[in-house]
């Protein structure tokens, strides 16, 4: 999308469908939509 921002589209064969989207920041990462509780936990590891 642009420099530090990322979309996660999900993975349907698995049934987890996300639209999420991150931001990085320097001291931060900002998750927007994550699916919490399965979607938050799956994203951040990455």
């Amino acid at each position: 999308m642009a420099p530090n921002v990322y979309v996660w589209e999900g993975e349907p064969d698995l049934r987890e469908p996300a639209n999420c989207t991150w931001v990085i920041f320097k001291d931060h990462v900002l998750v927007i939509d994550a699916n919490f509780p399965w979607g938050a936990r799956k994203i951040l590891q990455q």
